[in-house]
């Protein structure tokens, strides 16, 4: 059902950005959500440029499960959603692991959005779109995607305004549910490792969703997210 007063969403506009690279180009895939009926009538519109965090894609932010849909929930209220495959992920150009750093992927990004902004403009995005007046341009970032979104920022300037999500610049500790057992984290296990250890023994579903959440929203998680979890202690472990 539509909300009073909203414009419903198009049918998200799917596009594969070229990107020069070391060696050739790299693809990068992006959806461009759109409000319905006319944006040019509509006056200056804001964009917001989306950027999925760690074992997810640009398809996080526009959920099949109803109701779930952030890229629908602002379409309808008159926003254009763009939503990026990082370098490495989803349907963009995966290079060696190596290649993608936190500067690559920032530098990358800035180049799609610049040239995607151009085409929204210019009225290029695709056929039957008119240019778009753009009144302002924010980019927000789920966990991973928020740490890609501040070197953006830093580096280039990308945006007039920035949403960290589920990012902290200073450090990070995840939730652990209340009851979980601690695995044991031998004595001398290089922080990296033992980094590691916590990560893969996490409750993703626990930490990501409600407990209301619809299972078939739950089952979108990566399957690392779907792992099963004991929460990590340093300790001297069994030999």
């Amino acid at each position: 059902m539509q909300e009073s007063g909203s414009l419903p969403p198009l049918c998200p506009v799917e596009l594969a950005v070229d990107v020069p690279a070391p060696e050739g180009t790299w693809q990068i895939a992006a959806s461009v959500h759109l409000p319905a009926g006319e944006p040019a009538s509509a006056g200056p519109q804001p964009v917001l440029v989306a950027l999925p965090g760690g074992g997810y894609n640009r398809r996080y932010f526009d959920l099949p499960a109803a109701g779930f849909s952030q890229a629908e929930h602002h379409c309808r209220r008159g926003t254009v959603v763009v939503a990026i495959d990082h370098l490495g992920v989803g349907d963009s150009t995966v290079p060696p692991p190596a290649v993608t750093t936190l500067a690559t992927l920032a530098a990358v990004n800035h180049t799609v959005v610049t040239d995607l902004l151009a085409r929204l403009r210019d009225g290029t995005v695709a056929p039957g779109v008119p240019p778009l007046e753009v009144s302002a341009v924010i980019g927000a970032g789920q966990s991973l995607g928020g740490h890609v979104l501040a070197a953006m920022q830093a580096d280039h300037r990308t945006f007039d305004g920035v949403a960290m999500l589920g990012s902290s610049m200073s450090a990070t500790t995840m939730p652990v549910r209340p009851g979980t057992p601690e695995v044991e984290i031998p004595a001398g296990t290089p922080d990296a490792d033992a980094a590691l250890l916590v990560l893969a023994n996490t409750d993703w579903p626990w930490v990501f969703h409600w407990q209301d959440s619809p299972d078939a929203l739950t089952a979108l998680a990566p399957p690392v997210a779907r792992a099963p979890t004991r929460r990590p202690r340093r300790g001297t472990g069994p030999p």
